[in-house]
């Protein structure tokens, strides 16, 4: 599998997503175009037409060779599972109230992986949301229980575990923004009054997305820089590889950044 020519799609769909989003059909069981296309443009995906010039940028950038290359690395160094990866132009502006991306953006499953990128993607910032990215891929496929039975503090941890991941292979320049947005003091309190109360929370619970991503009333991306400060906490005390991350449990690493309040 690999890194799909997802190139051929958009030519032949002319640029419309819904005609893209089509070939995706049987990569959901059960779900739409339209039911697809809704939710991958919440990661990226353009929402109206996808740019013809971005193709031929993309082209000369050789985006679809580099990821390959990346992911055939990783998967080796990783002992990893061999999943489709569908490359598509990013989203570039967004209104004011929603999500914007800076030259790429992803999202995994257990089974396969998107990412949305702009041709001008660095080489060191492709490389570090393929291993964001893939290291949700390997952490789910090692835990296929929290695929459909995802809580809080499972999504909290993945994501302070790919981002640690990212540190680790590709340097402290290319880790998220967000991971280095609070101080540590702040995140402390926030665990203790607004995310461990709801850390068992499911995906269809809506105190879950509003934690993990920081909605509404909460600090933005909360989740995910807690997510980080406790993981970084654990690795300083107790380190661990790459490959061991995939499988440890998420009450391993909270049950020593409680015990440190």
């Amino acid at each position: 599998m690999g890194v799909i020519t997802t190139g051929k799609w958009i030519k032949e769909a002319n640029g419309d997503p819904l005609a893209v989003c089509e070939n995706l059909v049987n990569y959901f069981p059960n779900v739409s175009k339209e039911e697809i296309h809704s939710f991958l443009t919440e990661y990226g995906m353009p929402r109206f037409r996808m740019d013809g010039s971005w193709m031929e940028k993309a082209k000369e950038a050789k985006l679809w060779k580099k990821t390959n290359d990346y992911f055939l690395q990783l998967k080796r160094n990783w002992n990893g599972p061999d999943v489709p990866i569908f490359i598509f132009p990013v989203e570039k502006g967004r209104g004011l109230f929603m999500r914007t991306f800076d030259r790429r953006s992803g999202i995994s499953f257990n089974d396969k992986m998107f990412l949305f990128l702009s041709p001008e993607v660095e080489d060191e910032e492709l490389m570090a949301l393929l291993v964001h990215e893939y290291h949700h891929v390997c952490r789910l496929q090692k835990n296929e229980e929290q695929d459909e039975h995802l809580t809080l503090i499972d999504a909290i941890i993945m994501e302070g575990l790919a981002e640690h991941a990212v540190l680790n292979k590709v340097g402290e320049q290319h880790v998220t923004e967000w991971c280095k947005k609070y101080p540590k003091r702040q995140l402390k309190s926030w665990w203790k009054r607004l995310v461990s109360p709801h850390q068992h929370a499911k995906q269809d619970e809506p105190i879950f997305n509003q934690l993990l991503s920081g909605k509404g009333f909460y600090p933005p991306m909360l989740g995910y820089a807690i997510g980080y400060d406790i993981v970084d906490d654990y690795y300083k005390k107790n380190s661990f590889s790459i490959k061991d991350s995939f499988q440890l449990p998420a009450k391993t690493f909270v049950e020593l950044y409680e015990a440190e309040e």
